[in-house]
């Protein structure tokens, strides 16, 4: 017994991905590599003057979140995903980050 056709998609619009002629071209991921190599000669740049300890490591916080938002982004694919992947892995890492943030606070309140 054959199934009737559906005109129902499988997945729900927020977990479908866009259609492949969306996705980015190789000078697309040219520019992205350049982008992350300004990036990590910025972070190597803030690393050698004699700048106080902590707006350094603010400074590469702050760079090491756009350089995993933008390899997130393009080489996990998450921007071509539906919202809702996004959504889950943004949800995921974002509790990840705030249990390492409550660690590194609780062993610096205990020396």
């Amino acid at each position: 017994m054959e199934r009737p056709a559906t005109t129902q998609p499988r997945f729900p619009r927020l977990v479908r991905r866009v259609e492949p002629h969306h996705a980015p071209g190789q000078l697309e991921y040219v520019r992205i590599a350049v982008f992350l190599a300004i990036l990590t000669a910025l972070e190597v740049i803030v690393y050698y003057p004699g700048w106080p300890k902590t707006p350094k490591i603010v400074l590469f916080v702050i760079l090491a979140a756009v350089k995993f938002a933008t390899v997130a982004a393009f080489f996990m694919h998450l921007k071509f995903d539906g919202r809702l992947l996004a959504i889950v892995f943004s949800t995921g890492m974002a509790l990840a980050g705030s249990a390492f943030l409550v660690a590194i606070v609780t062993i610096h309140a205990m020396n």
